[in-house]
C-alpha cells in the first residue's frame, strides 16, 4: 500500500473531478489535520531543526 499521504492525494485528487471546490477545501483541511499527526511528519521537522536528513519508516 502506498504511503498514507499519496493514499490521500490521489483520494482527493479523483474525488476533485466530481466535487465542487469549497467542499473539496473542506476534505483537504480535514486531510491535512491528519497528516500532521503522523510520526513521518514530526519527523521530518525535527530533521528540518536539526539539518539532517530524515529517516521516515513511511
Amino acid at each position: 500500500m502506498a504511503p498514507l499521504s499519496i493514499e490521500l492525494i490521489k483520494r482527493m485528487a479523483y474525488a476533485g473531478l466530481e466535487t465542487p471546490l469549497a467542499p473539496q477545501l473542506d476534505v483537504e483541511a480535514y486531510y491535512a489535520s491528519i497528516l500532521l499527526e503522523t510520526e513521518d511528519f514530526k519527523e521530518g521537522v525535527q530533521a528540518f531543526k536539526e539539518e539532517r536528513q530524515t529517516v521516515c519508516p513511511g
